[in-house]
């Protein structure tokens, strides 16, 4: 059964006041990623060893770090007015490291019992682009309103999500063979240097039903596995019936009627398969009990996920 987990990611608006003479303002708000703030005109690199020029940077340009580890003397950034990621010399940027990081954003994906490379349907809802940095992969782009498909390698990998304007989102993820994912975004709208303006009740919804989503979404994903390993123990369980059956049948014919024991020896291999088929008729019963009960979960799941669409909308 070919599977797919959505996963809505709430983006909220959140600069950090307004710099004077390219300083950090007096008042800084940390917003909970690695702050930097350009204090010399540079080109936003693609790489630290090319000449290909994503952006300018201008001094007073806000911007968030990818990562805390410079290369050849070159930091990943990634440009807050327009949510483009690239590199830039570490001489040209000062650097606020967050002491209390937000909590790194937890996707799940769901496999299609096929062994395909892992793949994201990537859907976005919002009225901006968004940027989606996996990592050794190059920088998805995702108008506003469209979707995108991004075929990915095995193994356990960062990423980020960026819009312009918008605090970008981290996270890891363990993509396997014949994984499968849709991940919606949507951005939560705001102007000037103030936080969104947002409900605070929409929010407070929002917020709490994404982080039920989550957590149902953790508890299927293993009651998942449970039930597949019920359904081989199952599946083994009537095999090993119908082997029984068959050597019972064939042994019915060498039954000695006149040897007592040849015939207590048969009927203890008749008792032997009764009480095997009890435990199978008891089996299928507790899977189908369980299998009922996880689409129930699952019906349960799909409804929190159509509200939170709608609050998004």
């Amino acid at each position: 059964m070919k599977l797919s987990i959505t996963t809505v990611l709430v983006v909220t608006w959140g600069l950090f006041g307004s710099p004077a003479n390219a300083h950090y303002p007096r008042h800084f708000h940390d917003p909970g990623v690695d702050v930097g703030l350009i204090v010399k005109s540079s080109p936003l690199l693609a790489s630290p060893d090319d000449s290909d020029h994503i952006d300018t940077l201008s001094p007073g340009d806000w911007t968030v770090l990818a990562s805390r580890e410079p290369i050849n003397g070159f930091v990943s950034i990634i440009k807050l007015s327009t949510g483009r990621q690239g590199w830039v010399a570490q001489d040209n940027i000062d650097i606020r490291y967050t002491p209390k990081p937000n909590k790194p954003v937890d996707l799940t994906t769901a496999s299609t019992a096929v062994d395909n490379p892992p793949v994201i349907d990537i859907v976005n809802e919002s009225d901006s682009d968004i940027y989606l940095h996996v990592t050794g992969e190059t920088e998805e782009h995702i108008p506003a309103h469209r979707h995108s498909e991004l075929q990915l390698r095995p193994g356990v990998l960062s990423f980020n999500a960026s819009a312009p304007g918008i605090i970008p989102l981290f996270g890891n993820t363990a993509f396997l063979s014949g994984n499968r994912c849709t991940w919606k975004f949507w951005v939560g709208k705001a102007g000037g240097d103030h936080p969104a303006d947002v409900d605070v009740a929409v929010w407070s919804e929002a917020t709490s039903l994404q982080a039920q989503i989550d957590a149902q979404r953790s508890d299927l994903t293993l009651t998942k596995h449970l039930l597949d390993e019920e359904e081989t123990s199952v599946t083994a369980l009537e095999n090993k019936i119908r082997a029984d059956k068959a050597y019972i049948d064939l042994k019915r014919h060498f039954v000695d009627t006149y040897d007592q024991s040849s015939i207590d020896q048969f009927n203890r291999l008749i008792d032997t398969l009764d009480a095997e088929r009890n435990d199978y008729r008891d089996s299928v019963d507790r899977y189908n009990d369980d299998v009922g009960a996880y689409n129930d979960q699952l019906i349960a799941l799909k409804a929190k996920e159509k509200r939170l669409d709608q609050l998004a909308n």
